[in-house]
């Protein structure tokens, strides 16, 4: 994830910069929380993880996108 930061604040593709960053940061939470009552759950790892696949293959197909807002806030509780 943090190749993906690095080469998508290159490009200046702000989406995908910050959902790498959120997505990493609620990694970091699910690990960190595996035996407390966690915040950021497995499901919402994963629906991160598709939205960034979603954004990346927009923009292999010349589109960009904003993330989704939905996601990001789940990633980012």
């Amino acid at each position: 994830l943090q190749r993906l930061r690095g080469l998508a604040q290159d490009h200046q593709l702000d989406a995908i910069r910050g959902l790498s960053d959120a997505l990493h940061q609620a990694l970091m939470k699910a690990g960190a929380a595996a035996t407390a009552s966690p915040s950021v759950t497995v499901a919402d790892c994963q629906q991160g993880a598709e939205e960034l696949a979603r954004l990346l293959f927009l923009y292999a197909a010349g589109q960009r996108r904003e993330a989704s807002s939905e996601v990001m806030a789940r990633l980012q509780r």
